[in-house]
């Protein structure tokens, strides 16, 4: 059977509904977006038994979303069917309910020469193999219970990968995390450009094999040690391994009049403050993140393009960014609480929400102000279908002075962003 345009199939709590696939014979092509979801209230809906068998070939995005009132239900679970990849541009994997007893793939092939990319976590419970093009991730883990297979090596780039099986036959290459929670036998040596971990219960027997390692690792992570730059001449900051996990500072003061300039992403997990007449200036392309707190930046000058949001974090004093420059972004699945207080912005603000509820800009108090001298994005991440921000603007007074712009991301339909007035 052969899909040309796009494919939705919705379950029930009815066993044996769906696309039914157990026949060795079977073939199925869908060359559109596919979709598998089920029906709301149906918090017994279920497709084990549904794909045991055959091939199933998707050519565009796969998604797999749920219903409402229902809880983690195996919408799509692939016990024998094998799943190909194997469209003419890059696709997206999506899942909403993933988990080995959940929804998940069985046997997997890559077959596309402009990639694959996960959007959420996924689990293939039997081998994945890359024929053609490179797989890469935007968040979470791909877990795998057998082996991965890649004849060329070095084309499995997604962020992170767990080896849930007993016996493990690795590509010469891997570009990835790397955790090891079964057996962990190892059939071969392999080069790893990633972090290696074996969790607890996990093994990884080497099994008289090479294996070489080469990560990002936390080379100077402060975790209570305040850092306070105050040179008499500019001072420059560079991390070759950022990350809230990796190398970050805590607590850091600014006091250098001459300037320090960030030439790296950077990590701050506490407070940044600039104290009187201290200049922070960013390197192109870069990027500030903030895990807990916004900076103190009224004493100084702030010239920082790129701010962004990475945690929950609820203003505690008011705060005003007054330059036009200095653009401030809300990652996905991250908030930032006004709690109360004032903030302007003098650049562009980018929300981007996520399928989990209360994430984004969050205005519920009375006091709550916020300007935005520049433009106004309020978008959602793509796959993302459940995305809502009803609740998140409940009080308080949202100024705009530059355009306003609500779009969204792929694969969803019509979604609900900002259900506010704004003053005329």
């Amino acid at each position: 059977m052969v899909v040309n345009g796009n494919s939705l199939v919705t379950i029930t709590s009815t066993v044996g509904d769906g696309l039914i696939m157990t026949n060795a014979a079977d073939e199925v092509i869908i060359n559109g977006d596919a979709v598998f979801t089920h029906a709301n209230n149906n918090d017994q809906a279920t497709s084990v038994g549904n794909f045991t068998n055959g091939v199933l070939k998707f050519r565009g995005h796969f998604t797999q979303s749920n219903g409402t009132n229902s809880g983690t239900r195996p919408i799509f679970t692939a016990t024998g069917t094998k799943v190909v990849f194997d469209g003419a541009n890059n696709q997206n994997v999506h899942f909403s309910d993933v988990g080995a007893a959940f929804s998940r793939f069985q046997d997997l092939d890559i077959d596309n020469t402009a990639g694959v990319t996960f959007t959420t976590s996924a689990v293939a419970s039997g081998t994945v193999t890359i024929l053609n093009g490179i797989v890469t991730s935007t968040t979470g883990t791909v877990t795998i219970g057998d082996d991965p297979i890649d004849a060329v090596g070095g084309r499995w780039q997604a962020l992170n990968i767990t080896f849930s099986g007993p016996i493990v036959s690795l590509p010469a290459t891997l570009m990835t995390n790397a955790t090891f929670t079964g057996g962990g036998l190892l059939e071969n040596g392999f080069n790893l450009t990633g972090n290696l971990s074996v969790a607890a219960g996990g093994r990884m027997e080497v099994n008289s094999h090479t294996v070489s390692n080469s990560g990002t690792r936390p080379i100077f992570t402060s975790t209570g040690t305040k850092v306070i730059l105050d040179g008499p001449g500019i001072q420059n900051v560079s991390f070759s391994d950022p990350g809230p996990g990796f190398s970050r500072i805590h607590d850091l003061d600014i006091e250098n009049a001459t300037g320090v300039t960030f030439n790296t992403d950077a990590y701050i997990t506490r407070q940044l403050t600039l104290g009187a007449n201290a200049v922070l200036n960013q390197g192109a392309g870069e990027h500030l993140f903030f895990t807990a707190r916004m900076p103190v930046v009224a004493a100084g000058t702030y010239n920082v393009v790129n701010t962004r949001v990475l945690g929950t974090i609820t203003m505690t004093a008011d705060l005003v960014m007054p330059l036009t420059l200095n653009d401030l972004i809300i990652e996905p699945n991250q908030k930032l609480i006004v709690g109360g207080r004032n903030f302007t912005l003098g650049g562009d603000l980018l929300v981007t929400i996520t399928d989990n509820v209360g994430d984004g800009l969050i205005m519920t108090d009375p006091s709550d102000n916020v300007t935005i001298e520049g433009d106004a994005t309020f978008s959602h991440s793509n796959n993302n279908d459940q995305a809502t921000s009803v609740g998140n603007f409940t009080d308080g007074l949202l100024k705009f002075r530059g355009q306003f712009t609500q779009t969204n991301g792929t694969n969803s339909g019509t979604r609900l962003f900002l259900p506010l007035q704004v003053p005329g």
